[in-house]
């Protein structure tokens, strides 16, 4: 009796061991994994970057040119093309979407308007949606691509986004998928500068 329970002490010992060693390996991952999106996903908020968008609804599919300005709360988009809407300027500040339109002189102001200040044409949104929901990150021979899940968004087109990025964490463009999976919004990033 005496070597069952002394048996019994150095299996429970052996499996306290490779459990402690061996079973938090997924957490280890986790938490290597949580340090690099926050190196990367950090520096998404000041930047400034020249982007081309495609826009896919059920019926047509729609281009435009912009550049993005972000600096750490503050968002701002200027429309280059098409001509018609060249020149619209939209500034997201907290909870305040402010769309101009130089051309005609106009000014919209719309305060504590959460679905649309959740605008997921900015990298500085990722930070947001990775820390809220499940993100993963795969690495190919030229690019590693950062995938979320976004549980958390009540606008069906924006389930799932894909940014696919250099080896140096620089983007080169984000997929934005709806909940059936299929591309909505590919966004290509043609110049960025981080600040």
């Amino acid at each position: 009796t005496r070597k069952m329970f002394l048996f019994a002490v150095i299996c429970i010992t052996l499996f306290i061991i490779f459990y402690y060693n061996f079973g938090n390996i997924g957490n280890n991952k986790d938490i290597i994994q949580d340090k690099i999106a926050d190196k990367i996903l950090e520096k998404f908020n000041n930047y400034e970057a020249k982007i081309s968008v495609n826009v896919i609804s059920n019926k047509n599919e729609n281009f435009y040119e912009m550049n993005q300005y972000v600096s750490n709360n503050y968002m701002k988009m200027i429309i280059n093309y098409p001509e018609n809407i060249k020149g619209i300027i939209i500034e997201i500040k907290d909870n305040t979407l402010r769309i101009l339109n130089t051309l005609l002189n106009m000014e919209k102001v719309y305060e504590n308007y959460g679905i649309i200040t959740n605008n997921s044409l900015f990298l500085n949104t990722l930070i947001k949606d990775a820390k809220e929901n499940d993100y993963t990150f795969e690495e190919t021979n030229d690019e590693i691509v950062l995938k979320i899940e976004v549980k958390t968004s009540k606008n069906t087109y924006v389930r799932y986004k894909e940014l696919h990025m250099d080896k140096n964490y620089n983007p080169k463009y984000l997929i934005i998928k709806d909940t059936s999976k299929i591309v909505r919004i590919r966004i290509v990033y043609t110049d960025i500068k981080f600040k």
